[in-house]
């Protein structure tokens, strides 16, 4: 479900071919880069998307929506 959801919402800015860590304070980081960062954990993804980040769309996730992005986003730490 996590899957779905970043492929219908986030793709375009998130899920981009060799995209890595953001880059300067207009970057925009990949979703595996995210799920790599040191310390992260899926509870914290979640916090992240709760507290609306005004540099992201806001598409009013349910907390079982974020949750199941918030697993998909760490499960990507582990691909190559």
């Amino acid at each position: 479900n996590g899957r779905v959801l970043a492929d219908r919402l986030c793709a375009t800015c998130h899920l981009n071919d060799e995209q890595g860590e953001k880059q300067g304070p207009a970057g925009i980081p990949g979703f595996r880069a995210i799920g790599r960062r040191p310390g992260q954990t899926v509870e914290g993804i979640v916090q992240w998307l709760k507290s609306a980040p005004p540099m992201m769309p806001n598409h009013h996730l349910s907390q079982d929506e974020m949750f199941a992005l918030a697993l998909y986003i760490f499960s990507l730490r582990e691909e190559e």
